[in-house]
């Protein structure tokens, strides 16, 4: 299914004779897939079209937070570790840490 200006709402496509996978878009941006079981992945974006949670068809989940640049600052993923991310005044990432226990800086050079 397309919009009026030919962008992709809904698609069905067979890869090797399997049932097709279902595409819905929010923004331009996968809502969700069904896979050959009818098993399904579900995404949730925010405003700014940024992607917030992956819902797994197990119900695992993995989140992401975004600072006021759209950079990525916090993640969660499906195992639990959860990741925090810090950047500098031009967005180049400066520092990740995992878990609170591992920390990598990172140095620009200008």
């Amino acid at each position: 299914m397309f919009d009026g200006r030919g962008t992709i709402l809904i698609e069905n496509a067979t890869l090797f004779g399997e049932m097709p996978p279902i595409w819905g878009h929010f923004m331009y941006k996968l809502i969700k897939a069904t896979d050959a079981n009818g098993k399904e992945t579900k995404m949730e974006y925010d405003a700014n079209g940024n992607l917030l949670k992956t819902i797994y068809a197990n119900d695992q989940t993995r989140e992401l937070k975004y600072n006021s640049q759209g950079n990525i600052i916090k993640a969660a993923d499906v195992l639990g570790n959860s990741y925090v991310y810090e950047y500098d005044s031009n967005g180049n990432k400066t520092k990740t840490q995992k878990d609170d226990r591992y920390e990598t800086k990172i140095k620009i050079n200008n």
